[in-house]
């Protein structure tokens, strides 16, 4: 078991069994988050034989860093924490060119629901190892938020539908992710541009298990 503060908001997290990516709506109970933040995938981890730790994954807060797909044609949905990667949102070009020197045609990605998307489930934050002194600089990694403070709830008022996890919704009206209404997404004071989007018809959420989860679809 192992307790870590993210940057986002100071807040402390409980980290136990990985969430299943191709679980939707069967989030892990409260208590269980994928992805640690000490060690959050090892997608993040990986990125050391192309320089992780000389600027690609370098940061000072979340909103430094970015979570991007790896290989030439990117994530096809649903995906999981080994096709996603997060780096400097500085450096995100330059590690998808190193990536894909050769760009290839890629067949369109097929249809998927709400349901079934899993990449929005993915956040970038940027992980401060204490042992390594407050000046030292954070690694940008991958959290996955479900079953992380960031959809934990008692009732189902306590639940909400956001656009993405990123400290800014989203407004394309899709990427719907089940959270708790007063998780915070920014670790710094960020001006996010205003803007009206709907869930879909049918689509809601519902405390299931101490965890913010879709509520099964109306048949």
């Amino acid at each position: 078991m192992l307790f870590a503060t993210l940057a986002c908001g100071g807040r402390s997290l409980k980290y136990d069994e990985p969430a299943g990516a191709d679980s939707v709506a069967g989030a892990p109970n409260y208590a269980g988050a994928s992805n640690s933040a000490a060690g959050a995938s090892n997608s993040a981890g990986a990125m050391g034989n192309m320089g992780g730790d000389n600027g690609f994954t370098a940061c000072a807060h979340d909103e430094d860093c970015v979570v991007i797909p790896r290989g030439c044609c990117g994530a096809y949905e649903p995906v999981d924490a080994a096709q996603l990667v997060s780096v400097n949102s500085g450096w995100s070009d330059e590690f998808a060119r190193l990536q894909c020197p050769n760009p290839i045609p890629c067949p369109p990605p097929p249809a998927r629901t709400e349901y079934d998307q899993t990449q929005k489930y993915f956040r970038a934050i940027c992980f401060h190892d204490a042992s390594k002194g407050p000046t030292q600089p954070g690694k940008c990694e991958l959290l996955d938020v479900r079953g992380t403070a960031f959809s934990t709830c008692i009732t189902s008022s306590d639940c909400t539908l956001r656009e993405g996890v990123s400290c800014c919704p989203g407004c394309d009206g899709s990427g719907w992710v089940p959270v708790n209404a007063n998780a915070n997404f920014c670790s710094v004071s960020t001006p996010c541009g205003h803007c009206t989007s709907f869930p879909p018809a049918g689509l809601e959420t519902s405390c299931q298990a101490s965890t913010c989860r879709f509520a099964p679809p109306k048949r």
